[in-house]
């Protein structure tokens, strides 16, 4: 039955009853329909429209000195088109449940974080998507808590039958009194009871909700005890959607699931855009300024800082089954592990730097949200635990091969139990897990800490930690190196060669305080990582590194690993005093760096030719032109056919539970390349290669270690952009399994790029990251490293290993310094 044969039979049943009988039968059947609702997508657009108003903060003018940028409002830099709407005020300011403006602050804060984080190459490791991804959650929360009023006050303006038929009945009390009455009348009921019954209701769940919000919009004083008579009347034949109980979280006419960053993606091209920095006669690219100037700003709750520890007053296991404060312990002592007891080499502290804490169940000790825990679960299954799994996997990437799961309610961890008659490991689920706010220290400085003991042939570095009850099992935040042995080499290698070259008071990190500066630093390290490739492409080990890196290779890991660490102690090597600058130095290369320097050692047979189309320098003259809008008649040339574009996959790094679902699957990954796609150009090009194969079956860290060439690459005489999509599939059915995009500025630094894209799988839910890079190269090159692969092997790999990082070291030991000594001296802020 449809709406009006509805109307038509209420208009002959009631023929002789009631007065205005055909206003109300009108009245009755009033709703949009469901594929156009002018209501919803009303109260949708004001919703969008408000959160953009809401974006808070301002980029102003010399903030940044020696810096060429666009100044305004932060609403203005990222949504141009904004203009209020005229039902926002209903959402912040209205007679009925409203969020307060601080509210919708705090959710538009969020939501262009979660579209920084989505689409940007240089920003989301740094970036608490946990902690943004909670904060949308419950902002989606608040706002479908007040839907249903919301969507009550723009019904009554956005269906003009509504006010016409309300004063064709007398009013808004007279119509709810004869609405009322027909709702309540024995007929009315028995006539919808037998629709219900029989199937011919057209569509119940959205009439009732609009009843309900018809009455809403007349003011009814208790509609619950409305809806259970009617329920009662109808003998529960009423859809239990729309009973009392449940009618107002029914949102089937939204038309989005949830407020997301997909209805930002205006600020997606301001995202990607970058600044110019004054380098003496030269302006240095800073990419992605704007979205970095934000995060820095009103984004900064959700800044990713680079420890995991615990409070003060966590109690630790010894080795002779004492307890004893995290923060007193030594080197030298020794504490339990499920190994037996280990001697502890150094207590790393650093400032809590106003971060949240956590604890578990009814423990009283508190640790940040990026500490691992130690599952207890099967071998084949994920070993780790975290609050916010992805960022420690960023922080600590070798820890990522091992599995880390998102720690909370259910999960089992292994533990040591104290009870009455004696302490014994154990395993405990965990039933809750709470937040506690920082609490302010008098002094300005509020220390965590964590352990790292002597290293063993397992690479793991685990103890028990907790209150007086339990003390849960704790992994070091320390590279779990035995995951990753010639990364670690490399590091080692590298460090070493610094070390020696500028002294073992190591690299002050401490001035490198503002992301243009650390944008220099890892441009630097870009530099030098290309620097040192070239260099050793076609030489064998260097004539005064050869000692040393047969010293390293002569020894195990463990050692050399034990050895490393009297660079994080102070003036005093004998206790745990932690040199913390030289801390966040090593932390800040595996941060940024491990993937990059893994994949230079795994494919250590590619070739790198520099300076091919120019770097990240312009001149002066042309920073006036490179800042403007390009027109549209720019045109694309293509690179000499000497220069071709490669593109090398290095890994998919997946999420746990993610990898779980897929782990007896061989992944299969095409790219495609497309140059100025949306962009000035009317000209566009797309290329698509052949699959690269993983060549490792490992299950939470994919990797594939291929290149993939494109020839005749276009390129334009100015600034471009290239975006590359990949496609992976299942290599036996060729099911697709995720997909991933990177939006790239051209021209790039040395001819060298090295990103990370979000990975999707088919429900378009980010589930980890594939990393890859792109280089400039010649026929010659591919033709020689063509030979240089076919011979390349995992004696040469180990090698290439050591030889790469006496060579990273020597170039980082001329070129840091340099840059140091500019940041000291003020030339970047």
């Amino acid at each position: 039955m449809s709406l009006q044969d509805f109307e038509k039979r209420m208009e002959r049943d009631f023929a002789d009853e009631i007065d205005s009988l055909t206003a109300l039968s009108k009245f009755v059947v009033l709703q949009p329909t469901m594929t156009r609702n002018p209501v919803a997508d009303a109260l949708f657009r004001a919703i969008v429209a408000h959160l953009k108003g809401a974006l808070p903060g301002e980029l102003k003018e010399r903030l940044f000195s020696k810096m060429l940028y666009e100044t305004g409002s932060y609403r203005a830099l990222f949504f141009p088109s904004y203009t209020p709407d005229p039902y926002e005020s209903i959402l912040y300011n209205g007679p009925y449940d409203h969020l307060e403006q601080a509210q919708w602050s705090d959710f538009a804060v969020a939501l262009l974080c979660q579209d920084i984080y989505k689409i940007s190459a240089s920003i989301k490791k740094e970036m608490r998507k946990e902690a943004i991804d909670r904060q949308i959650q419950n902002a989606n929360s608040l706002i479908n808590n007040r839907l249903w009023i919301w969507y009550a006050q723009v019904f009554m303006h956005e269906m003009p039958e509504y006010a016409s038929l309300v004063t064709e009945l007398g009013g808004p009390e007279q119509a709810l009194l004869k609405y009322e009455g027909m709702l309540q009348s024995s007929q009315w009921l028995e006539m919808v009871t037998q629709m219900l019954i029989s199937g011919n209701f057209p569509d119940p769940e959205w009439f009732f909700y609009h009843t309900w919000i018809k009455l809403v919009c007349l003011g009814v004083r208790d509609l619950d005890n409305l809806i259970d008579e009617i329920v009662r009347g109808t003998n529960g034949t009423l859809p239990s959607s729309v009973r009392k109980e449940a009618w107002r979280s029914y949102q089937t006419w939204m038309p989005a699931r949830s407020i997301s960053y997909e209805q930002f993606k205006e600020a997606d091209s301001r995202i990607v855009k970058y600044a110019y920095l004054e380098s003496g006669d030269v302006y240095v690219k800073v990419p992605e300024f704007y979205a970095q100037s934000f995060f820095d700003d009103p984004g900064n709750i959700y800044k990713n800082e680079p420890s995991s520890c615990f409070a003060a007053g966590s109690m630790v296991r010894m080795a002779d089954r004492t307890l004893r404060a995290i923060e007193h312990i030594q080197a030298g002592d020794q504490v339990l592990t499920p190994n037996g007891p280990r001697s502890v080499m150094l207590l790393v502290n650093e400032d809590l730097a106003g971060r949240y804490l956590y604890s578990l169940n009814d423990c009283t000790a508190k640790f940040t949200a990026l500490h691992p825990f130690v599952r207890a679960g099967e071998e084949h299954e994920p070993q780790l635990a975290a609050i916010e799994p992805r960022h420690l996997g960023f922080n600590m990437p070798t820890m990522s091969a091992l599995g880390i799961m998102p720690l909370n309610e259910d999960t089992v961890l292994h533990a040591y139990q104290t009870t009455e008659y004696k302490a014994e490991p154990t395993k405990s689920t965990i039933r809750q897990v709470l937040e506690h706010e920082p609490q302010a220290n008098v002094n300005g400085e509020q220390l965590v800490y964590d352990l790292i003991l002597e290293p063993n042939e397992l690479g793991t570095s685990e103890y028990y930690i907790g209150d007086d009850s339990i003390q849960f099992l704790a992994m070091s935040e320390f590279p779990a190196f035995m995951h990753a042995p010639l990364l670690t080499a490399t590091m080692l290698m590298m460090l070493h060669t610094m070390y020696e070259n500028i002294g073992d008071t190591g690299i002050n990190v401490e001035s490198i305080n503002s992301f243009v500066a650390q944008h220099l630093l890892s441009q630097c390290i870009n530099d030098s990582i290309v620097q040192a490739l070239a260099v050793i492409q076609d030489v064998h080990v260097a004539v005064n590194t050869r000692e040393i890196i047969s010293l390293f290779q002569s020894h195990p890991l463990p050692e050399l690993m034990a050895n490393h660490l009297s660079y994080y102690r102070g003036a005093h090597p004998e206790d745990a005093h932690y040199h913390r600058s030289n801390g966040r130095w090593a932390t800040l290369l595996l941060s940024k760096h491990a993937e990059q320097l893994q994949g230079a050692v795994s494919m250590g047979w590619r070739r790198f030719s520099i300076g091919a189309t120019g770097s990240e320098y312009v001149a002066d003259a042309e920073v006036g032109e490179r800042t403007g809008k390009p027109g549209s008649s720019r045109s694309l040339h293509f690179l000499p056919t000497n220069r071709i574009l490669a593109l090398s996959v290095h890994s998919l790094c997946l999420d746990a539970e993610e990898a779980m679902i897929h782990r007896n699957l061989t992944f299969e990954i095409t790219a495609a390349v497309q140059v100025n796609k949306h962009l000035y150009s009317t000209v566009s090009w797309t290329k698509e290669r052949d699959a690269a194969v993983q060549d490792k079956p490992s299950l939470f860290c994919r990797t594939f270690y291929d290149e993939l060439y494109f020839a005749e690459f276009p390129i334009e005489t100015e600034q471009m952009q290239m975006q590359v999509q990949f496609t992976i599939v299942d290599a036996d059915t060729k099911q697709m399994i995720f997909s991933a995009c990177n939006l790239i500025e051209w021209p790039l630094s040395n001819d060298y790029a090295h990103r990370n894209a979000l990975l999707l799988n088919v429900n378009g839910v980010d589930c980890g990251f594939l990393y890859f890079d792109l280089r400039l190269i010649t026929p010659e090159d591919v033709r020689l490293q063509t030979v240089a692969k076919q011979t390349w092997s995992k004696e040469r790999e180990a090698q290439f290993a050591f030889q790469f990082g006496a060579q990273m070291g020597s170039v980082l030991s001329q070129t840091l310094p340099k840059l140091l000594s500019e940041l000291d001296e003020g030339n970047v802020k």
